[in-house]
């Protein structure tokens, strides 16, 4: 029975969400990445200015705080951590640099307000700007390479098979004589629940001898309806 039009613009709708819906962990992980490397990047590039300027290395001052907040803040507020996104026509390179610029500004008006400019010299003119106009280049540097790589992971072939019996094994061997680029990865049931979340996956092959269990069935059910191509 040849499918109804809503019926067909519904199934569209569920492959158009596939991706995003797959990609959330995927998604999430990068987030935290660029999170962390912007907040080690500070603090390394402002123990560089105390050393090139100072001739001395703290490793972390309390002054140091007040520009990690304004550094995170300013790049959560312009939507830097999830790679791709293009917001008013800048991508998250440039909105990066924007935000750092920001950030710097924020913080040097902070010193001034609080007068912290001629107690703490993390605050000095040698200090915060230079480190600064490094983190720039750090934070734009890693969305420009995070945003390629997500870009290549969404357009790789992958395929996740369930099973450990003959069928996964030679499934196995003819992705590797198929000379494919893409991955293959083969599963038991255990491990199914951990990686199914793991990268997006083009698809997924049920290759078990014996019936699938009821809670993976439901597992592959909402896969499905996630837009996600179940074989069995």
């Amino acid at each position: 029975m040849a499918a109804t039009p809503q019926e067909r613009e519904a199934s569209a709708s569920r492959a158009a969400a596939a991706t995003g819906s797959s990609a959330i962990n995927l998604t999430r992980r990068v987030a935290v990445a660029l999170l962390l490397l912007d907040v080690a990047g500070l603090v390394v590039f402002f123990d560089l200015a105390f050393w090139l300027r100072l001739d001395e290395l703290p490793w972390f001052t309390p002054g140091m705080l007040i520009p990690l907040f304004f550094l995170i803040l300013c790049l959560y507020v312009l939507d830097t951590f999830v790679p791709g996104r293009q917001v008013s026509g800048m991508r998250p390179p440039a909105r990066a640099i924007v935000a750092v610029l920001v950030a710097a500004l924020l913080t040097g008006a902070a010193a001034y307000a609080g007068g912290f400019w001629s107690v703490d010299p993390t605050f000095g003119r040698g200090i915060f700007p230079v480190a600064f106009l490094a983190q720039a280049f750090w934070s734009a540097g890693w969305r420009l390479y995070f945003g390629g790589w997500v870009r290549e992971q969404a357009e790789r072939i992958r395929w996740l098979v369930i099973g450990t019996g003959e069928q996964a094994q030679g499934l196995r061997e003819d992705f590797e004589r198929s000379g494919t680029q893409g991955e293959l990865v083969v599963v038991d049931e255990a491990e199914f629940e951990r990686r199914a979340g793991d990268a997006l996956w083009s698809g997924v092959v049920v290759a078990l001898t014996d019936p699938a269990p009821e809670q993976l069935v439901h597992q592959l059910m909402d896969l499905r309806f996630q837009g996600v191509r179940v074989y069995g």
